[in-house]
């Protein structure tokens, strides 16, 4: 059903630390024949291993650790009956807004990467007051933060102090690979190319949604960038 525009090549990343495959839970794949088609092409371009991580967000993916728990555990007996073989563990994309605090004081477990690497993200459209004061507090309860697609914020654009401020705050930065293709428009690839050439990430994932982003990463630049930047996406294996 789902095929390639062009044949694709194996490239060196061997983990995804962002992706929304796991079906009917968030925005990404809508069942499971899409979350399958996803994790076979994957595979086929080398990753072995795929962090599940859908949105945590208030009033519209109000997902917990119970519920992804249970979709993700339902997913695994689901593919141990297909003929897909690529690593898989849950986390989730956590959405850094007003209510983000409480959530984070209560003792509810977070879904957290390896239990200690917290994917978060923040508005699109309009600067979060109290950024640092949460990212402090996320520290605090034992978490290191990893903003995820630093480059999509584009009121923080042409801002190195407040990506070298988000840095010494403890906070890890995810690229985007759709960024440098140039999928969310320009002024966000440049972004990407900016943070790339200062040094600034840390990680780089796909956030891939549905099949129509498997194409994207066949893109040049991608390949380019996957080839040339030391990222430390193996700390997540």
């Amino acid at each position: 059903m789902f095929g390639w525009k062009r044949k694709i090549e194996p490239f060196s990343l061997a983990t995804d630390i962002h992706s929304h495959i796991l079906p009917g839970i968030d925005d990404g794949a809508e069942d499971m024949e899409v979350s399958l088609s996803i994790l076979r092409r994957l595979s086929d371009l080398g990753l072995k291993k795929v962090w599940l991580t859908p949105h945590v967000k208030e009033n519209i993916y109000p997902n917990t650790y119970e519920s992804v728990s249970m979709a993700f555990n339902k997913f695994k007996k689901d593919i141990a009956e297909t003929d897909v073989n690529i690593g898989m563990d849950i986390a989730a994309e956590y959405y850094i807004g007003p209510r983000f605090i409480k959530y984070l004081e209560s003792n509810d477990k977070l879904l957290a990467m390896k239990d200690k690497y917290l994917l978060v993200e923040i508005s699109m459209g309009q600067e979060p007051l109290f950024i640092f004061e949460t990212l402090y507090a996320i520290i605090e309860k034992g978490y290191t933060p990893i903003l995820a697609h630093p480059e999509r914020y584009k009121y923080y654009h042409h801002k190195t102090d407040i990506y070298d401020k988000l840095k010494k705050h403890g906070c890890m930065f995810q690229m985007n690979l759709f960024s440098v293709a140039g999928y969310y428009g320009k002024d966000i690839r440049t972004a990407a190319l900016q943070l790339l050439e200062g040094g600034y990430y840390d990680f780089a994932g796909t956030d891939i949604h549905n099949v129509l982003h498997l194409n994207i990463l066949n893109d040049k630049n991608v390949r380019k960038v996957l080839n040339e930047y030391d990222f430390k996406n193996e700390l997540l294996k």
